[in-house]
């Protein structure tokens, strides 16, 4: 509550600023507020992403996880203040609502700092991996893939990030805190996390046609030395049929992540593939003998705008953004833009030594966007494990976004 209040006050003090310096408010996907200057802003974001399941399963799947249901769920329901000062100086409250009020991204940039690009201070999503970096509201599928079992997500800490060869190639480095979802670590059991990405973009060409290569790496300790690894199929409705059991005694873990992604006009084609690593102490080795496992995932994944749109690449965060559309929607009508989508995705956890080891899915997609703020999404998974088990899921997503 204490920090709830404090980001309170900084928006409003914020806003008191702003109000001295006659600001004019107008829409652009958001309300928007602008000085007539230019050097105060101040925008207010949101979305609500609503979901509907329906799966099916192997028998053998129902007798481990119970019989499945059709479900429905508020996947995301979030709102955000973000603003700069002076073009020297930007921040961004996000909060996250459901049973409690937790944060998402609350941090700090500075963009004057010398011989950097801009310094980032607080509490944001680590910089490891294209997909991770990709805000949920422009992901062509309703979940990341199954690599994002192995991103670090969001922590407490500070990056720093720098480009070279005209632009081309950016450089991100932090040290994070491993903290709850509220950014805390009130206890001091945390350990900390340094994350390190490089993207790099050869190729920067008219009609949307862009060449992104990747390269991330992360390295850390987890809380008390203790690790899991809790992935879903794809589906955050149903359960985590690969959750592995707890490891005590976990030294390290290391993570390498490879990027690649173009675009060409309404094509999109993007790929990430996963190397973890985690560390054992001496007593505990893993089922190759060796004092390590090591884990393993990658998707291959394609989209194409069948009428409508594009998807737009950020050259300052390297990650896809929002959809670009190319023509306006007609009242009355279900113009607007249609976007395909189909994956592959592949998760090895065989090192864990359990049961249900190995996993692949295949995921179609189609995205009907009434305008860049609303979108329908409607996904099919088939999921296939090690030992022949099957998942199948339809999935509908209802998404408002400003």
């Amino acid at each position: 509550m204490t920090k709830t209040l404090l980001l309170l006050f900084w928006v409003l003090m914020l806003n008191s600023a702003y109000a001295q310096s006659n600001l004019q408010a107008y829409w652009d996907d958001g309300l928007n507020f602008q000085s007539q200057d230019s050097l105060f802003r101040f925008s207010v974001g949101g979305r609500v992403h609503y979901d509907v399941a329906f799966t099916g399963q192997s028998a053998g799947l129902d007798s481990l996880f119970g019989t499945p249901s059709a479900k429905v769920q508020v996947r995301r329901a979030r709102l955000s203040f973000e603003g700069s000062l002076n073009k020297a100086f930007t921040y961004e409250f996000e909060f996250t609502f459901g049973e409690t009020i937790e944060f998402a991204d609350m941090y700090f940039a500075f963009l004057e700092v010398p011989f950097l690009e801009q310094l980032t201070i607080g509490h944001f999503r680590e910089p490891f991996g294209l997909e991770e970096m990709t805000s949920s509201n422009a992901i062509v599928f309703m979940e990341r893939s199954l690599t994002s079992a192995f991103g670090p997500s969001r922590n407490t800490g500070i990056m720093v990030q720098k480009q070279f060869f005209n632009k081309k190639l950016r450089g991100y480095a932090g040290m994070f805190r491993i903290t709850d979802d509220l950014g805390n670590d009130l206890k001091g059991k945390g350990n900390h996390s340094f994350s390190s990405r490089w993207a790099y973009t050869p190729l920067v060409a008219s009609n949307n046609r862009l060449l992104h290569l990747g390269l991330s790496y992360n390295n850390f300790t987890p809380i008390n030395s203790i690790y899991s690894i809790e992935p879903n199929n794809e589906v955050n409705t149903e359960p985590e049929y690969m959750a592995t059991h707890e490891i005590a005694g976990v030294r390290k873990i290391n993570q390498l992540v490879g990027e690649i992604g173009y675009t060409k006009g309404p094509l999109t084609i993007q790929s990430e593939w996963v190397s973890s690593r985690v560390n054992l102490p001496q007593s505990a080795a893993a089922g190759n003998g060796e004092n390590s496992q090591l884990h393993k995932s990658f998707y291959l994944m394609t989209s194409y705008f069948l009428k409508g749109g594009y998807r737009s690449y950020s050259s300052r965060g390297n990650r896809f953004s929002a959809i670009k559309l190319t023509q306006k929607h007609r009242t009355g009508s279900l113009s607007g833009a249609w976007e395909t989508g189909l994956r592959f995705s592949y998760l090895d956890l065989s090192e864990a030594r359990q049961p249900i080891h190995t996993l692949s899915n295949v995921t179609a997609g189609l995205n009907w966007y009434y305008n860049s703020n609303t979108r329908v999404m409607f996904n099919y998974v088939y999921s296939l494990f090690n030992n022949g088990l099957k998942a199948n899921t339809l999935q509908l997503r209802m998404q408002a976004s400003f």
